[in-house]
């Protein structure tokens, strides 16, 4: 629930005059959604099974890799033209990756936290460029926190060995 009303509250910080990350803006209003997603596909009735962390093939990757760079253009494009948007290709290629990366936790696909790790990373550079002071130190928790879940995931995916192609 904290989750779902701090994206809310930073969609609004990020779509505000001083910031102008427009994309992100519309992002953090998806992760309110995903959170919700989340914690009703995690939280299966008993009689239903709950989800494994599971390892998809480089193949497999590549057609939501694809979906995440169509998006960054189609998204990186709009922002660019039509809006007053602050940096809107950087902008876009976060949020449309971030969507990806979202999506895969969802589903407890353990490759996501590859591209938390990197979007997290880049994140902290972003928002210092934009001086969000605050929001730096919540994208180096975030960076911190997804080494720690890639590292959780990965024991469970031994415990499991659940690895589908």
């Amino acid at each position: 629930m904290f989750g779902i009303l701090g994206s809310l509250t930073l969609a609004i910080i990020w779509a505000s005059d001083d910031v102008r990350l427009y994309s992100e803006g519309i992002l953090y209003l998806l992760y309110a959604l995903f959170g919700v997603y989340g914690w009703i596909h995690w939280n299966r009735k008993k009689d239903q099974p709950k989800l494994k962390v599971v390892s998809k093939s480089l193949q497999w990757h590549s057609l939501p890799f694809l979906v995440a760079a169509i998006g960054t253009i189609v998204l990186g494009f709009i922002m660019s033209n039509y809006t007053t948007a602050s940096i809107p290709w950087v902008d876009a290629t976060t949020t449309s990756f971030s969507l990806l990366a979202t999506w895969m936790e969802a589903r407890k696909i353990i490759e996501g936290w590859y591209y938390w790790i990197v979007l997290n990373f880049a994140s902290i550079f972003i928002y210092a460029f934009k001086d969000v002071n605050g929001a730096v130190l919540i994208m180096i928790a975030y960076f911190v926190l997804s080494v720690v879940g890639l590292i959780a995931w990965r024991k469970q995916l031994r415990i499991s060995d659940q690895t589908v192609a």
